[in-house]
């Protein structure tokens, strides 16, 4: 037993050592960093992510974009429906699933497919959430806007409905994502617009064509995503503020 503990000492040792190494001024180790090291120990990711939570380290900036700042393009069909064939039935996909598919397509297209999609990552591999965070708190953000003429609501999902019409290559594509008939699509289409009260489609289209928004219809969507963007952050800052405030992490002592 005595030999088995002075292993795991061992180990422990070494994983901080690598996790100080790694680590900036204020005790942060991002994502890639951390799973290099369970990888070059040959250990559970769980492992170095409970050790660095044990030790006062504090794992940062998500590859997959879950927490911290890493750079996000534009939605990818391709690697959505990747995706979806290891999400479960609600859209949940692990961590490791993830991973696997960026093996094939690269992080930057999860990443990026992840946060502009109904997609939900789940299960860090270094523990650092299970249901994660984020969808807790956007849940609370769910907001609409109401027009005052017609007094029809828009919704977040009308806001994807645009985006994705704005970045798939046709609208069969469109139906392929959102999964209605192409019909219940252009109905859906029709109450967008009658939320707004402005047209959304440049002209009518065939399931197999590519749609263009009216300019009115990009405005506004980059408007509002400004606007959603803005409440998120603002809301996500105060939240760690609140609930994450009290909490110290190790600090590296300055030379």
């Amino acid at each position: 037993m005595k030999g088995v503990n002075a292993a795991s000492v061992q180990i422990r040792d070494r994983v901080v050592e690598l996790l100080d190494k790694y680590s900036d001024e204020s005790g942060r180790v991002e994502c890639r960093k951390a799973l290099a090291i369970s990888k070059r120990l040959a250990l559970d990711p769980l492992v170095v992510g409970r050790i660095a939570t044990e030790e006062g380290y504090r794992i940062s900036q998500c590859e997959l974009g879950q927490f911290g700042k890493r750079k996000t393009g534009n939605f990818d069909s391709k690697t959505y429906e990747l995706l979806k064939e290891y999400s479960s039935g609600d859209g949940k996909v692990t961590c490791a699933d993830a991973y696997a598919v960026a093996q094939k397509v690269g992080l930057f297209k999860v990443r990026s497919t992840v946060k502009k999609s109904d997609l939900d990552v789940v299960d860090c591999q270094l523990g650092c959430f299970t249901e994660k965070k984020k969808a807790r708190l956007r849940l609370m953000l769910d907001f609409s806007v109401k027009s005052k003429n017609s007094g029809k609501t828009l919704s977040l999902e009308d806001l994807k409905l645009l985006r994705l019409i704005k970045e798939s290559k046709s609208l069969c594509e469109v139906v392929s994502l959102v999964g209605v008939s192409f019909e219940v699509l252009l109905e859906r289409i029709k109450t967008v617009e009658k939320s707004l009260g402005i047209t959304c489609l440049k002209s009518s289209y065939d399931c197999s064509e590519k749609a263009q928004l009216t300019d009115e219809a990009i405005v506004f969507l980059k408007k509002f995503e400004k606007l959603q963007e803005e409440v998120e952050k603002f809301a996500i800052k105060r939240f760690k503020e609140l609930f994450y405030g009290d909490r110290v992490y190790r600090r590296k002592e300055s030379l």
